[in-house]
């Protein structure tokens, strides 16, 4: 604030000293010399001080106003006498950039916004101005990431303890020539550090195809106690999208879950493949993301695309689906017709393609769920037949390797397999539980999740579904349905 003033008491000083040296001339050497040594002094040592750490501001002509773009840019309405004394209040608060002061009512609106997060417009009051702070760029390379010295005390720049070194102030951030102003929701931006952190802003897209703007973040947490992830925050209305999903160990914090297929929250999106009741999914090697639409086919996305290609339409709708990376070939469950059909060979399980009519080892009797392993072998749960099969390469029987013993499975749905440890295994739906099973052919489950009836404790499950192995530490991620939550 006293720099502030500074330079107002200075320029008057200096403007006073130079009428007095012309109207009063000194009666000796001594005493018109000194004089104007202060005048030196005052007018180019001082001025020159106050322009490497104080504002400047800008006034337009009158009949303008500031335009905001988002109504969280105005910190507040005051009284001011004056356009400087309105200057001053802004001045004092270190988010304010720009004011729009009345002459006649007097009225002062402070804004955390400048030219680039809002603009100047011709007013309905002749009698309104706009002030604005301007910093030389120059003052920002002489002083950001250099030692604290130079900028103590500046109102443009701050000095971090944890860095120890001059740095942009709140609400702005490095835009590598100078500090800019944060953006509010929505403003368009190119990396997080550009948007309102104390807003919980990050540069995100909620859709792939629309540009990169300021949104909202929600958080991931992973409970120790509850070991289930929690999404907070989630506002996206559109019931029919796919999700991008993390698999992590630890707390972190995301956007809000983009757009990667399907109906895009935003109309401008252009070429979006349109999705109905999706049910399984998958991503290969090459990042392809394989939905099954509930059109009665299969589509696949490449990265980063919102533009589908209808791989196969089917008689009927397609359960769950899983692709063998090591030869890409997708496995399609088409769960009313009781077939697996494999893209891109056309092959399908059982070989001949007929269905089957009932429980069989030759036949598939309403397939829930398929996986495969590196030998190609291929295991597929049945929902009716309430047991696990596994398919060899060219076989046109299969062994029943879950569910042997009747009761032991209850419509049975996804499958995990980790084929590192010999396992795989099974969500015994309507058991509520997670079984696992050993692929030497032994048979026996063992319950690792669940299995407590049904329920909403930790340690229980309610119709579980689908479940996914990571393989970062082996952990099982658990579509719990009736919980509506992910287990972990």
């Amino acid at each position: 604030m006293l720099l502030f003033y500074s330079k107002i008491l200075v320029h008057a000083f200096c403007y006073l000293l130079r009428l007095g040296t012309q109207k009063y001339r000194p009666i000796n050497f001594i005493s018109r010399r000194i004089p104007m040594l202060i005048v030196i002094i005052l007018c180019t040592i001082i001025p020159s001080i106050h322009s490497n750490y104080a504002s400047t501001f800008q006034f337009t002509s009158t009949g303008f106003e500031y335009q905001m773009k988002n109504t969280r840019q105005l910190i507040s309405t005051q009284t001011a006498k004056t356009t400087i004394r309105c200057a001053a209040l802004c001045n004092q608060l270190g988010k304010c950039f720009t004011v729009d002061y009345d002459l006649v009512s007097k009225r002062c609106r402070l804004y955390q916004g400048d030219l680039t997060t809002g603009s100047i417009i011709s007013s309905s009051s002749t009698t309104s101005v706009v002030g604005f702070i301007f910093v030389l760029p120059t003052f920002y390379s002489s002083v950001y990431n250099k030692s604290c010295d130079l900028c103590t005390n500046a109102r443009s720049a701050t000095c971090p303890a944890s860095t120890n070194r001059c740095d942009c102030p709140e609400y702005t951030y490095w835009n590598g020539t100078t500090c800019g102003i944060q953006l509010q929701e929505n403003d368009l931006c190119q990396y997080s550090a550009m948007c309102r952190s104390d807003q919980n802003l990050e540069c995100s897209y909620d859709c792939v195809g629309l540009p990169l703007t300021c949104q909202q973040s929600s958080s991931y947490s992973y409970s120790k106690t509850r070991s289930f992830i929690r999404a907070l925050n989630k506002k996206r209305k559109n019931k029919f999208s796919i999700f991008a999903l993390l698999d992590a160990t630890y707390s972190v914090k995301l956007p809000y879950a983009v757009t990667v297929a399907g109906t895009c929250n935003n109309s401008n999106v252009t070429e979006q493949t349109t999705l109905y009741n999706q049910a399984g999914i998958a991503v290969g090697n090459n990042n392809t993301l394989y939905v099954g639409d509930n059109g009665n086919r299969v589509v696949a996305f490449p990265l980063n695309n919102i533009t589908g290609k209808t791989l196969r339409y089917f008689s009927s709708w397609v359960a769950l689906m899983t692709v063998d990376n090591s030869t890409s070939y997708v496995y399609v469950t088409v769960l009313p017709v009781h077939i697996v059909y494999i893209y891109p060979t056309n092959r399908t399980i059982p070989p001949n393609g007929i269905a089957g009519s009932g429980c069989s080892t030759d036949s598939l009797y309403f397939p829930s769920a398929v996986t495969v392993d590196s030998s190609e072998n291929v295991y597929i749960s049945s929902m009716s037949c309430h047991w696990v099969t596994k398919w060899a390469p060219n076989t046109t029987n299969s062994t029943i390797i879950a569910g042997v013993n009747s009761g032991e499975l209850y419509a049975p749905y996804g499958l995990a397999l980790d084929e590192l440890n010999g396992h795989l295994y099974v969500a015994d739906r309507y058991n509520n539980r997670i079984q696992r099973y050993s692929l030497d052919g032994s048979s026996i489950g063992t319950t690792v999740a669940g299995g407590n009836g049904a329920g909403s404790g930790s340690n229980q499950l309610n119709s579980p579904i689908g479940i996914y192995l990571s393989k970062r530490d082996r952990s099982l991620y658990i579509a719990d349905r009736e919980n509506s939550r992910i287990q972990k």
